[in-house]
């Protein structure tokens, strides 16, 4: 069921918007992919004279979902990369990832951070509840944890001031901070108990994703279907010939046939 999860992710329009806000070197300049792509993809050079476009840059702190205009560009340009690209399972349990794109720069650093944002995404929702535990857990701990000192300091600096002759009835305070020293002591070793255990239990729910053959440069051009449609085309070049050959010496059998019981009658 996880490997469908991710399969689905890779698949995801919006790890691919999402990607495309990561920043990646293209030609020399560290920009948002999205950038990237406006320029390799020729849009800058057709919005000039469009005041709303033909300067604009996507920042780096840039939030989907702030900006219709902007937000249906960057949806856009999901969805055509989208076509340049296929994920799948294979039968091994691996994902084999491809993409095709004409600057090689910008195909490598869009798969690297690809798979930087979906195992990043993937991992965030796996560890959420777990997380939150160990969140809730850290936070209990170290609140007992500073009460604990906080009492103990008050307690030191009463008996600091106590001399030998005092009343015991004055000494109620610093009885009192010892039973509360006492009863925090209790609650931070079960407060310290419960966060080791939300710390084991966020790591059993850490996946563990591996990108086991990754993008180097340069990378060697790809033409996908040459060689199937050489293949077709040899045999269209052999089958058609000798169908034709067939043909022909039907039809004129058939010719002949006819021909001789036309004499005939």
């Amino acid at each position: 069921s996880n490997k469908n999860i991710l399969l689905e992710l890779l698949k995801s329009h919006k790890m691919i918007e999402n990607t495309l806000l990561t920043r990646a070197e293209v030609k020399g300049d560290s920009n948002l992919l999205i950038n990237h792509f406006i320029n390799l993809a020729g849009y800058r050079a057709s919005w000039q004279g469009n005041k709303e476009w033909e300067n604009y840059t996507y920042p780096k702190n840039f939030e989907i979902n702030k900006n219709e205009l902007r937000d249906g560009f960057l949806r856009a340009s999901a969805k055509e990369l989208s076509y340049n690209y296929n994920a799948k399972l294979t039968d091994g349990g691996i994902f084999k990832v491809t993409f095709f794109y004409s600057n090689q720069e910008f195909t490598k650093g869009f798969l690297d951070n690809l798979m930087k944002t979906i195992i990043a995404y993937y991992t965030e929702k796996k560890t959420e509840k777990a997380l939150n535990v160990y969140k809730y857990a850290k936070e209990r701990y170290d609140k007992l944890y500073a009460n604990l000192n906080g009492t103990q300091r008050q307690l030191a600096r009463k008996q600091d001031k106590s001399s030998a002759f005092v009343f015991r009835e004055d000494l109620t305070p610093q009885f009192k901070l010892s039973n509360d020293i006492e009863a925090t002591s209790q609650l931070l070793s079960e407060a310290t108990k419960s966060l080791e255990a939300a710390k084991m239990s966020l790591v059993q729910e850490t996946p563990f994703i591996q990108v086991i053959d990754d993008v180097r440069l340069p990378l060697s051009q790809i033409e996908p279907e040459k060689v199937k449609y050489g293949i077709i085309g040899l045999l269209a070049g052999i089958i058609i010939p000798f169908a034709l050959i067939v043909g022909f010496i039907i039809a004129r059998e058939y010719m002949q046939t006819q021909k001789s019981l036309y004499y005939k009658n």
